[in-house]
Formats: C-alpha cells, sequence, structure tokens
C-alpha cells in the first residue's frame, strides 16, 4: 500500500508546529501529538481540557487562575475555552496553535505581574 507523502505531511502537522516552536514537551504539546497520531484525543483529554484545573491554562502556571472559576484575564479565558472546543472537534493544528497563543499570553501576563 503507497503512502500518500502530501497526507503524511498533513497527518503531522501539529507535531511540526509545536516542534517548531518549542513547546512540544509540554503537557499539552504532548497530548497533542499522540491524539494527532492517533487520530484523535482520548475521552481523558476531553475532559481535562474542558476543566479550568487541568486545561491548557490551568496546566500552564496556576498563579494565572481563580481557582476553579478559570483564569482572570479575559483574554486567556477565551483562549481555555477556544482551546477546549479544539480538543472536542479533534481539531489538531487548531488546538496547537491556540496552546501557543496560551502559552505568549501567559508569559506576558506572567512578566509583567511578576518581573
Amino acid at each position: 500500500m503507497k503512502t500518500n507523502k502530501k497526507a503524511a505531511q498533513v497527518l503531522k502537522q501539529a507535531e511540526s508546529f509545536l516542534r517548531k516552536n518549542g513547546i512540544h514537551e509540554s503537557y499539552w504539546g504532548e497530548a497533542i501529538i499522540k491524539a494527532e497520531i492517533k487520530g484523535e484525543f482520548s475521552e481523558h483529554h476531553n475532559l481535562m481540557a474542558n476543566d479550568w484545573p487541568t486545561c491548557a491554562c490551568g496546566k500552564n502556571d496556576p498563579r494565572l487562575m481563580d481557582g476553579d472559576d478559570g483564569p482572570y484575564d479575559s483574554e486567556l479565558r477565551e483562549l481555555g475555552l477556544d482551546f477546549g472546543l479544539y480538543i472536542d472537534d479533534d481539531d489538531f493544528f487548531a488546538a496547537a496553535s491556540c496552546l501557543l497563543f496560551i502559552e505568549k499570553r501567559a508569559t506576558t501576563l506572567l512578566q509583567a505581574k511578576y518581573a
């Protein structure tokens, strides 16, 4: 059976993106890569992505969170909600892109507050 090179490249877009941006070894970076290979996210990851303490925002840094009520920052909150939807939809590249935005926003907030 021949492997379609273009299909194989598309299947690894999220992994390539995560590696290029240096977030492939984060908890959610690894989860996205595994799901992309498998073709879907596990039910466990769907639940985690939609629960503030374990979503990409909560896993980033607990100082950004208002307990179980989610992030203090409205932009980070919106990104977290989007992330959960991308995980639910098995949209690997969108989840990877959103993870990068979450990482960048979290870094900006932490630098402003703790620098």
